[in-house]
């Protein structure tokens, strides 16, 4: 996450007060903000690569990393 300054300051600080969030790391692939149902399903893919830390704080605000 060294080339995502925005994306690593999230992850530290705020991913771990966002309900239903899990974080995993791909080593050489790009940030991805994956929206699943309830159980489970893929139902949107955003890159996230460009987003600064304000874009991530608000979708986790309005609850939409997870159901």
């Amino acid at each position: 996450m060294g080339h995502y300054p925005a994306i690593r300051e999230f992850v530290q600080d705020n991913a771990p007060s966002v309900k239903n969030l899990d974080v995993t790391y791909t080593q050489g692939a790009p940030p991805l903000l994956f929206m699943k149902d309830a159980e489970g399903a893929v139902l949107e893919e955003v890159n996230i690569a460009n987003w600064k830390v304000r874009s991530c704080c608000c979708v986790s605000i309005r609850g939409r990393c997870a159901p």
